[in-house]
């Protein structure tokens, strides 16, 4: 059966969109008395909840077309774009893009 280029043709869209804000609390003593029964720290706890706030948003979008040659063959080709915005960095920035292109030949039996 002889299909038209419109019937043979499949088309798709996605499209993702994520925010994520999150960060530990400050940390508290368990007791007022944990200084007087513990010795000195070498390190100072105070500011350990500053270093995990994260304030990230990513974008994600797919565009994917399928062209199916006869009954046995088809053809796809992708292009994914992502964006990754660290608006907080703490320890490096790790925003950035993402441009990937996907061509296959695929084969149904």
């Amino acid at each position: 059966m002889r299909m038209t280029p419109v019937e043979a043709l499949t088309l798709g869209l996605d499209l993702v969109y994520t925010l994520s804000k999150a960060g530990l609390d400050p940390l508290a003593l368990a007791a007022p008395e944990w200084s007087a029964t513990h010795p000195a720290q070498s390190y100072d706890f105070s500011r350990t909840h500053t270093y995990s706030d994260q304030d990230l948003a990513q974008l994600e979008v797919g565009l994917d077309a399928r062209y199916r040659i006869n009954q046995a063959f088809w053809v796809d080709a992708r292009y994914r774009h992502a964006k990754l915005d660290d608006d907080d960095p703490y320890i490096v920035d790790i925003g950035g893009e993402l441009n990937s292109v996907t061509l296959a030949v695929g084969h149904q039996f």
